[in-house]
């Protein structure tokens, strides 16, 4: 086996770093094929380095005139830098040199999407099924841009391909294990779930775990027992709301042993049996922290003084999640902070002190923090919401948790949104309690903030 079907092969088990390692040893003893050199550029931009996967593709197709390939990765990596209308071009090149290849016109999807033609990104999502019929990749990508645009039957069953496609996979993969997906049922259907002993596996993020979550109740009616595999800081907030359900430590086992396992499924396939259209989404809380946890919190926060307690959570998202867009600095809310009279209440992930200390002056009052390991816990967050009024936050999980209590919270969402809260409106269908405020392409976010300051103020 050459390198560079080597490489391929470990890319395809999600295996990015090693497969980047060996074709980068391959390129330096000389192999620079158009293949090599794009496969280069793609595993740069599958280990986070949107940068150099750009620059690596410049360099290849100095190298190399004329390759289809090599123009299609040149236009993911733009697509990664935030500039889809250069990556749109950069796959039309890739589609005139390769009118054979599927992958342009699954890479001009994403573009077309991120400036908001959504139907065009459809149409070019069916284009390349068409030269490549039941293609994983071009099915997953359909399946977000119809789950964004509330084609929810549609968007579901597109949905169920994620499990083909490599990338997805490695995100998943300490939850979804190989063994475990060996193992799972990808179309589950209600009557393949009655009666059954059905093992649910968490996948992707803690906000992804909460608002599929949602579906436990349904399908603890349906089935004859229900086991649910997690992440260990979401069992103890679980366990109190939905006693019929028995949570596990995904460290522990990503499948339960020594109990008649019947049927085994992704948290996320649920939604093709439960949340097949608007009408199935029933926006009412469902999860509860403990009293002790509520109790503890209501102890540890400083007494009212006729002011609202308003938390605040400003960054969220990973780098393949468009973390730079849907996040902003701490001193970008201080507009909000000082024409708004509040008790403010850091629910940043992680540790804010470094980043408080920074804000110094230009910041009208300073937040109050708590250690990182005191709300690591959910049922400890969700106690410490309890005490609070309201909450404004981008895109992350602090948003599904709340949704989750039934807490008030108001939600900054940029241009390019997670398919999660939809391509347009101020609701989601998940939560009752979730308010949505969208910033236009043109504007940056103080447009939503001042309209997070008006709402704020109607808060007693």
């Amino acid at each position: 086996m050459d390198s560079e079907t080597e490489a391929l092969a470990l890319a395809r088990e999600g295996r990015f770093s090693e497969a980047l390692s060996l074709i980068e040893a391959a390129v330096s003893g000389g192999a620079r094929t158009a293949r090599a050199l794009a496969l280069r550029s793609s595993l740069l931009l599958q280990t986070g380095q949107a940068e150099a996967a750009f620059l690596a593709a410049e360099e290849a197709l100095n190298a190399v005139d004329g390759a289809a390939v090599i123009w299609k990765v040149r236009g993911d990596a733009l697509q990664a830098l935030g500039r889809p209308a250069e990556a749109l071009e950069s796959y039309g090149k890739a589609m005139a040199l390769g009118p054979q290849h599927y992958d342009p016109h699954v890479g001009a999807a994403g573009a077309l999407r991120a400036l908001g033609r959504y139907h065009e990104a459809l149409a070019a999502c069916d284009a390349a099924l068409e030269l490549s019929p039941g293609n994983a990749e071009a099915r997953y990508h359909r399946g977000l841009l119809r789950l964004l645009i509330g084609d929810y039957e549609g968007g579901w069953a597109d949905y169920q391909a994620r499990w083909q496609v490599p990338s997805f996979v490695a995100r998943s993969g300490a939850f979804v294990t190989p063994a475990v997906r060996q193992r799972l049922t990808t179309a589950p259907t209600r009557e393949a779930l009655a009666g059954r002993h059905v093992v649910v596996v968490a996948e992707q993020g803690i906000g992804d775990q909460i608002m599929f979550a949602s579906m436990l109740p349904d399908l603890a009616e349906v089935a004859g027992q229900v086991t649910c595999v997690c992440d260990r800081r979401l069992i103890g907030l679980f366990s109190n709301a939905m006693p019929q359900v028995r949570f596990v430590d995904v460290r522990e086992a990503p499948l339960p042993a020594g109990r008649s396992v019947e049927v085994v499924v992704a948290i996320g396939d649920l939604c093709g049996v439960f949340r097949g259209g608007p009408e199935t989404f029933r926006g009412a809380p469902y999860l509860r922290p403990t009293e002790a946890s509520v109790q503890h919190w209501a102890g540890r926060l400083p007494p009212r003084e006729g002011r609202p307690r308003v938390g605040l959570s400003w960054r969220g998202g990973a780098g393949f999640t468009n973390r730079e867009g849907r996040s902003m600095s701490l001193n970008a809310m201080a507009p909000l902070l000082s024409g708004v009279a509040a008790d403010w209440i850091s629910l940043q992930y992680g540790d804010v002190s470094q980043e408080l200390a920074e804000a110094g002056s230009e910041m009208p009052v300073t937040p109050l923090a708590f250690r990182p390991d005191e709300i690591d816990d959910f049922d400890a967050l969700a106690g410490l919401l309890a005490n609070l009024d309201a909450v404004v936050s981008v895109q992350t999980a602090l948003v599904h948790l709340c949704g989750a209590l039934g807490k008030t919270c108001l939600t900054l969402i940029p241009p390019q949104p997670e398919w999660r809260y939809g391509a347009e409106g101020e609701t989601l269908p998940w939560y009752g309690s979730v308010r949505l405020f969208r910033r236009a392409p043109e504007d940056g976010w103080e447009p939503a903030l001042q309209q997070i300051a008006d709402q704020l103020r109607t808060v007693a």
